[in-house]
């Protein structure tokens, strides 16, 4: 079980009971949109006694992971709840597209997210200001440079010539 599937299950486990616990709390009558996405995450992975959700509200994949690793599930689950609700819902809805890609798409989709984060943290914070003001094919292209840059100076490692997670359309579609 790879470390995103572990937060994500932990989340799913979580996230839901600590939510209605504040708005008990507050005394809140209203229920937000990220609250009944994450009730409705929950109550999918509760359908099915052989996710992952399941086992982790059992205990049994917890307590399989060493007290560091649990830890930083625990860390990442109060980063999310820190979160404003519009960022949790974004999160969320991010998560869930995640998890609806094959197996091929979902890792080519973390190996560019991999070398994006160094790409992006090679920048200074005005540098990557002025990058998110450009029109995204020029950001693009600047990310790329630097992507190859960083390659060349050893920051970087290489990335294996494969097949595109996503193929080319052979077609251009009708309209």
């Amino acid at each position: 079980m790879t470390k995103a599937g572990y937060i994500l299950t932990f989340l799913l486990a979580a996230v839901p009971s600590l939510v209605w616990a504040q708005a008990k709390q507050a005394d809140k009558n209203v229920v937000t949109k990220a609250q009944q996405m994450r009730m409705r995450m929950q109550l999918l992975a509760i359908n099915d006694d052989q996710t992952m959700a399941a086992r982790m509200n059992n205990g049994l994949e917890w307590s399989k992971l060493s007290p560091d690793q649990q830890e930083k599930i625990r860390e990442e689950a109060l980063a999310f709840m820190s979160k404003s609700e519009a960022e949790q819902e974004k999160l969320l809805t991010h998560y869930q597209r995640l998890i609806r890609l094959g197996n091929a798409q979902r890792e080519a989709y973390l190996a560019r997210a991999a070398w994006l984060r160094v790409v992006v943290g090679s920048y200074t914070p005005d540098e990557r200001q002025s990058l998110e003001s450009l029109p995204p094919q020029e950001r693009a292209a600047r990310l790329i440079e630097r992507k190859e840059q960083l390659i060349r100076e050893g920051k970087l490692p290489a990335e294996p010539v494969t097949e595109p997670a996503f193929p080319a359309p052979t077609t251009i579609p009708a309209r």
